[in-house]
């Protein structure tokens, strides 16, 4: 019996717990220069935004690169980014998935080296036995995951030009 009185008590602090997730308050703060900020705790001057069980959602609006919060009737931008902003954080990206992308072609090299050169079972395997398979799979597998990550990449570059 008291088992079950102490999991009665844990679920009901759990579900409180979520309940508290749930209510999340966001605060917006628009200070005397104009710079908007968001924040999960009062600020004085602060408006709060009612977001969570409420059916708040967040979405993004592609053509104008701007982040909105849909509240009953209200919306909310966030982070409406001008295009030289944005232009700037595109050419970021493309470096850094150029960057990924030699990276994957020398992983992808080195798997191939490893997988070429470990051709022979080892002294007591043979081409059938378990350790031998499974040592294959394993190079097999790292040459087919940086071929798809290339792949992936070239796809995500192909995207930003």
């Amino acid at each position: 019996m008291l088992k079950v009185m102490q999991m009665r008590f844990l679920l009901v602090l759990l579900g409180a717990g979520w309940l508290a997730v749930a209510q999340a308050e966001i605060y917006k703060h628009v200070d005397a220069s104009g710079t908007v900020t968001y924040t999960d705790y009062p600020v004085s001057g602060a408006t709060r935004l009612h977001i969570g069980s409420s059916g708040a959602h967040w979405s993004t609006h592609a053509s104008a690169k701007q982040v909105s919060v849909h509240h009953g009737e209200d919306d909310i931008a966030i982070g409406h980014v001008d295009a030289k902003t944005q232009k700037k954080r595109d050419e970021l990206r493309r470096r850094v998935l150029i960057d990924e992308l030699d990276a994957e072609r020398q992983a992808l090299a080195k798997a191939r080296a490893a997988e070429k050169s470990a051709v022979a079972p080892f002294a007591g395997e043979t081409p059938t036995s378990r350790t031998y398979l499974d040592r294959q799979s394993h190079l097999t597998d790292a040459v087919k995951l940086h071929t798809d990550n290339i792949a992936a990449l070239k796809r995500e570059l192909a995207r930003l030009r």
